[in-house]
């Protein structure tokens, strides 16, 4: 699942479109701010920070329960109140603030694209693929209508310059192609636009090591074998706090060691850095302060990890609440404090105070 955007400090400042107070409630602990009256069995599958408001998240919570859809939270992440009720799939979120849904079987088949903050969508069909079960693309950081995009247990990667009304199909090495199950692709911040549009990484869910991580150069034309990572059953998320090339990967069958891994240069080479007593990750987020790693799928441990930045050594792994690891994570900040979401599907909404 495509990377979060965190709020963009511009002379020292937070967006001031409308600021919504200060991050509240003890800190170092998760707690549960899963809205009343959700099923949680198949959701949340979703929560991002929206870029362009102070203190403003969205969650998605999957399922046919009228309680279920789009929600809000205008506190960041302490409380939530629904906005749609019939969206039922995953989201992403650009760094205009528009909203992008993709759709697996069961939830909300199909790509969608809210442009009111998550009241309304509009359905464009991801024409390269035969059918329209697909997860939410990645946007390009620099380019708010650039998205990429995969198919749900299946083969396909496409592209959309206009925000997804229109699709391109992109071909994937041989050595791709034979990958079973669901990959997932993600723009790379080179810190420059041009190069940024073309740099993706592309990685196989789990089959023993056999398709692993590839990268691109140039919107793939042409692609690199990297590593054998690949990422577990369920959701995927990587970690890139900035533009010097550090970034984090949380993966099984690398040959370095699973759990997660750690590059300098972009995602072109790697060192396994996560704690060896856990075999697997699949979504790692953080902030200034820390690095946070997951197993992102419901029904199965929460296979947690954290460490202090730059997370090249000390990591644990704490207990924590819930049962269930989260399938995607995004942090905020009042400019003092910061708060972790990770949205645990089968186990609720979760929320950590630094």
């Amino acid at each position: 699942m495509p990377t979060f955007y965190i709020p963009r400090l511009v002379g020292g400042m937070l967006p001031t479109a409308l600021a919504q107070g200060a991050i509240t409630g003890p800190a170092g602990v998760w707690t549960n701010v899963t809205p009343a009256g959700v099923d949680i069995t198949v959701g949340p599958n979703a929560v991002v920070t929206d870029p362009t408001l102070q203190g403003r998240m969205f969650a998605q919570f999957a399922g046919s329960l009228a309680a279920n859809g789009i929600y809000q939270s205008l506190d960041y992440g302490l409380t939530w109140t629904q906005i749609n009720a019939t969206m039922t799939g995953q989201i992403s979120i650009a760094p205009n603030g528009t909203l992008y849904q993709g759709g697996i079987a069961g939830g909300g088949l199909g790509f969608f694209v809210s442009t009111d903050h998550g009241v309304t969508w509009t359905n464009h069909s991801v024409t390269p693929f035969a059918t329209q079960d697909v997860y939410p693309p990645s946007v390009d950081p620099n380019d708010s209508n650039h998205l990429i995009i995969t198919r749900h247990e299946a083969n396909g990667l496409a592209e959309s310059t206009d925000g997804g009304s229109t699709w391109s199909g992109i071909t994937l090495d041989a050595g791709m192609t034979g990958a079973t199950g669901t990959a997932f692709a993600f723009f790379i911040n080179t810190g420059t636009p041009s190069t940024t549009r073309t740099t993706w990484i592309w990685t196989a869910q789990g089959t023993g090591g056999a398709f692993g991580t590839w990268r691109t150069t140039n919107s793939g034309s042409t692609w690199t074998h990297v590593d054998a990572a690949e990422h577990p059953h369920g959701a995927m998320q990587i970690y890139q706090p900035d533009t010097s090339g550090v970034g984090y990967l949380g993966e099984i069958y690398s040959g370095l060691g699973q759990g997660v891994l750690r590059t300098t240069d972009y995602f072109a080479t790697f060192t396994h850095v996560g704690d060896a007593g856990l075999s697997q990750s699949g979504v790692v987020s953080g902030t200034p302060n820390n690095i946070y790693s997951f197993y992102g799928i419901g029904g199965s441990g929460p296979a947690y990890q954290t460490a202090a930045q730059p997370g090249i050594t000390g990591w644990t792994a704490p207990t924590v609440p819930m049962s269930a690891g989260a399938a995607m994570m995004a942090t905020i900040t009042d400019g003092r404090r910061w708060a972790v979401l990770g949205a645990c599907w089968n186990a609720g909404m979760w929320r950590l105070i630094e």
